[in-house]
């Protein structure tokens, strides 16, 4: 009958969808890695304070952990194996990004990139929690579709998290240009204090 047929094309296609969502892991997984093994030199980037690089870096990571994220969801709505807790799924201070963003992150409170940040951490986290509901009650299509809204808040915090780097690096203290032999002549008993800044 053609109900028959429908059933095994969908579990065909379901199927395909798990070798492909399980394939994306593996690459997200693998090109994080891969990505992970380079640095910046520090020649191009803008001076930091330690405590901003140490912020930069973290979230880094919170960026490579939302790419793995939707594709962690995705298998989720494909009935495979994920290795995520449901209860802390939903919340925003539970996962590394919300973690920094409750925590060291608040230092830059007064950012309107970590205040809009903070915001749309929470709208997704609270939307991942309404794809585990509509799963769990079997409305794949209502999961799929929050599902989607997840990918573009995750696509969101991502273009965030660059902007407050940017922000980060913009105020930053300046340590302006080296100065010119001539300047230096010309106050021979002023030492530089910036000679162990690098360390």
């Amino acid at each position: 009958s053609s109900l028959d047929e429908m059933t095994q094309q969908n579990a065909a296609l379901v199927e395909q969808l798990a070798a492909t969502a399980g394939n994306m892991s593996e690459q997200a997984e693998m090109q994080a890695d891969f990505v992970g093994k380079f640095k910046i030199s520090s020649s191009t980037q803008p001076r930091l304070t330690n405590g901003d690089q140490q912020a930069s870096f973290e979230l880094e990571e919170a960026k490579n952990s939302h790419r793995a994220w939707t594709v962690r969801l995705e298998r989720f709505l494909l009935g495979q194996t994920v290795d995520f807790d449901k209860n802390s799924a939903r919340r925003d201070d539970a996962c590394p990004l919300g973690k920094w963003l409750y925590g060291e992150g608040q230092k830059y409170a007064h950012l309107s990139e970590m205040q809009q940040l903070i915001k749309l951490h929470t709208e997704m986290h609270q939307t991942v929690g309404k794809v585990i509901d509509a799963k769990e009650m079997e409305d794949l299509e209502l999961a799929k579709q929050e599902k989607d809204k997840v990918v573009r808040y995750s696509q969101q915090i991502l273009d965030l998290i660059d902007r407050l780097k940017e922000a980060l690096s913009k105020e930053a203290p300046s340590t302006g240009p080296k100065p010119t032999p001539e300047k230096i002549a010309s106050k021979p008993s002023q030492k530089s204090t910036d000679d162990w800044s690098d360390f």
